[in-house]
């Protein structure tokens, strides 16, 4: 597969621009239980921060903190938007949740209420979850859909019901599959190395966390959320074609499908085609 190279002036975007936002991320204080957590989290844009009355939130999936959605998050600067990127509880350089709360979907969706308050007060915010986070993000809408302006799914997972094996060996087939159409991308060469080192989501204190989420991956509990949001919102769910993790239906009406010749990790290969049909479904909701 033949390498594209890289302009001079995105070359030069990303290095005076975009790269070093990236090495500028935050932590926010999250209380639950009595306690205080961290939410590591970075805002990317091609602008004064303040002037964004709409922004956009990114929400990655299993396994990966918020480093995972910087490319999208980089496409939808281009674009014209604002980007925050957050990493969950457990994710990235964020705190590990409670123990008792580590399998809770409704606990990241708390969680991403407050963070949202205090990082995003009074913005009109347009939430994107990745697989994992597309759960995550639905608990969110349904627990307050005041802090929702719009709502798009990529590559949905923990909708529907399989084996922990199936959605695992698919899971491994998705991510082969997806590298050696990633491999070699230019604009992701340049972008990684203003990303910060973020803990591995496998660690030993992460691993019952990880095990948790990956049961309820297996579930269709967030079908019961989705029916409810799509009573008060406008839900779009863009999918990758290639991508056996998502079975390319939701049982329930009401949502705009937009296919892409993709894999699962529509964040990263055709990124660039992911940001044109979120921008397609934000301007509509806003024009």
């Amino acid at each position: 597969m033949a390498k594209k190279e890289l302009s001079q002036d995105e070359q030069r975007f990303i290095n005076e621009v975009i790269g070093p936002q990236l090495q500028k991320s935050e932590h926010v204080k999250i209380p639950i239980n009595l306690n205080s957590y961290l939410m590591n989290y970075c805002t990317i844009s091609n602008g004064d921060p303040i002037s964004f009355i709409d922004v956009i939130v990114l929400v990655c999936g299993f396994g990966s903190g918020w480093t995972g959605s910087s490319l999208l998050g980089y496409e939808l600067v281009k674009l014209g938007y604002q980007v925050t990127m957050v990493s969950l509880l457990g994710y990235g350089n964020s705190n590990n949740p409670p123990m008792l709360a580590r399998n809770n979907f409704k606990r990241d969706a708390v969680a991403l209420h407050i963070w949202a308050n205090k990082v995003l007060p009074g913005r009109n915010i347009h939430w994107i979850g990745h697989s994992m986070g597309a759960a995550v993000i639905t608990e969110l809408a349904v627990m307050s859909p005041r802090t929702i302006s719009s709502l798009t799914l990529l590559d949905p997972i923990g909708f529907q019901k399989r084996s922990m094996l199936e959605l695992g060996l698919k899971f491994i087939a998705n991510g082969i599959g997806h590298k050696w159409a990633f491999s070699g991308n230019p604009k992701w060469e340049v972008l990684e190395k203003f990303l910060p080192k973020e803990k591995s989501p496998f660690t030993s204190d992460r691993i019952k966390q990880r095990l948790c989420e990956w049961e309820k991956l297996c579930d269709d509990k967030a079908l019961t959320s989705l029916k409810k949001v799509l009573n008060i919102k406008m839900v779009q769910c863009i999918y990758g074609e290639k991508d056996s993790l998502f079975r390319h239906a939701l049982d329930c009406d009401g949502i705009i499908y937009v296919p892409l010749p993709l894999w699962h990790n529509t964040t990263m290969h055709g990124s660039d085609l992911t940001a044109k049909e979120i921008d397609k479904f934000i301007f509509n909701l806003i024009k």
